[in-house]
């Protein structure tokens, strides 16, 4: 799960980052910055979000395994902040895929 947070949150917060260098440069050179980049802008916010709490309920799920183990429990209730973490993994790496292809589209 830790490849695939950093991913999240290299990826969604690189291109965020590259994107405000981009528009930096054009209002550099008095151009003005088209307005078709802040839909990309808020996916990419969004999966820096995603991965956010994606390192949250990880986290959630180690304390609650760790918990089980040392207790000695026989009932298993990792498994929610585990879905919870991949929902938002998946959620994540969706939004970095969507905020792509919103940018390049509206170049």
């Amino acid at each position: 799960m830790t490849v695939v947070m950093r991913f999240i949150l290299i990826a969604n917060g690189g291109a965020a980052v590259a994107m405000l260098a981009f528009a930096g440069n054009l209002y550099a050179n008095n151009i003005e910055v088209p307005p078709s980049f802040k839909p990309a802008m808020l996916f990419f916010l969004g999966g820096v979000t995603a991965g956010g709490l994606t390192c949250i309920f990880s986290y959630l799920t180690q304390l609650m395994l760790f918990r089980e183990e040392r207790d000695k429990l026989g009932t298993s209730k990792h498994h929610v902040p585990l879905h919870i973490a991949m929902f938002f993994a998946l959620l994540g790496v969706c939004l970095v895929a969507i905020g792509s292809w919103v940018g390049i589209n509206n170049l």
